[in-house]
């Protein structure tokens, strides 16, 4: 059916705001398995590595999937973001704030 994809991307998003994270990173992971060419599959890896580094705590994981999402779509509007994220992966968060507020 054509509408699964576009409700299991829904579904990790309800998933998310519920805070049952595992749940989320595990909807977004059949929805990029089953659906590869979906529309919201930049979003889905974009959102589940994020999950995957800051709520979880599975930086290797993280920057996994940060990869995959910059191989599938290096030039998406997000890949700035990525590419952030993944140059301070191992950054703490204040160190972080210390860098920004030069």
């Amino acid at each position: 059916d054509p509408l699964s994809a576009g409700l299991l991307y829904q579904s990790a998003e309800i998933a998310r705001s519920l805070n049952t994270i595992e749940k989320s990173v595990a909807l977004y992971d059949n929805l990029i398995f089953l659906y590869p060419d979906h529309a919201e599959i930049p979003n889905a890896l974009f959102i589940k590595g994020f999950l995957l580094e800051n709520n979880l705590g599975l930086k290797e994981l993280a920057k996994e999937t940060y990869n995959m999402f910059l191989i599938r779509f290096p030039n998406h509007e997000r890949a700035k973001d990525v590419n952030f994220l993944l140059e301070n992966l191992n950054v703490s968060d204040a160190d972080l704030l210390k860098d920004i507020q030069k």
